[in-house]
């Protein structure tokens, strides 16, 4: 039984994605993370929760602790959690929205990615990486300066870590997928979903 974790866990795309494995054929284990507390919902015995901030510095080794000591292994990450900026440019943007954004949405996901890695290595090699990204990780119109960058750099660690560890695949997806608390505007142009892969 193959074991995932799941960032941002709790709610959105983070819930949808530990149910989509919780239903899957391969009756996958799940263990979802998340700075809030657990769904309230009853997942069942193959889902287990760790309350965690993963910006914290020991956070990417205790998270993967976890998933070994509830399922025995890790098989896959899945980086989903995430946070949007107030849509400011260069000229407007200040050091405390974009150190939040920059930390959460690309340190602490490819610090993730290195436990990972770390992890599957240990385990005699194979993986999957998952890292969602959005539109705004192949453009530059989409939101603001600080998730913009969040977004192409997460994309672009994904292709770089691809190529120098063959045993990961790496999987991004790229779109517009709107949650609950997230407005948005109908003068926007209707988005669709695109979705791009690297293996080796």
């Amino acid at each position: 039984m193959p074991v995932a974790v799941v960032t941002g866990a709790s709610g959105g795309i983070g819930l949808a994605t530990v149910k989509a494995l919780l239903a899957s054929p391969e009756q996958w284990s799940v263990l979802g993370i998340d700075i809030s507390a657990a769904p309230k919902e009853d997942l069942g015995s193959n889902f287990s929760f760790l309350q965690v901030n993963i910006t914290e510095a020991d956070a990417p080794e205790r998270i993967v602790k976890s998933a070994k000591d509830k399922f025995g292994a890790l098989n896959a990450l899945i980086n989903v959690a995430g946070v949007m900026d107030l849509l400011q440019s260069v000229d407007t943007l200040d050091d405390k929205l974009w150190n939040r954004v920059i930390s959460i949405n690309l340190t602490a996901p490819v610090k993730l990615m290195g436990a990972a890695v770390r992890a599957f290595k240990e385990q005699g090699g194979g993986g999957v990486i998952a890292n969602v990204a959005s539109y705004a990780s192949i453009s530059g119109g989409a939101a603001g300066v600080a998730y913009t960058a969040s977004k192409h750099g997460l994309v672009s660690t994904a292709i770089k870590t691809s190529r120098c560890v063959p045993i990961v695949y790496l999987r991004w997806t790229s779109g517009t997928i709107m949650t609950a608390g997230f407005r948005y505007s109908s003068a926007q142009r209707r988005l669709q979903p695109s979705d791009s892969r690297t293996r080796v």
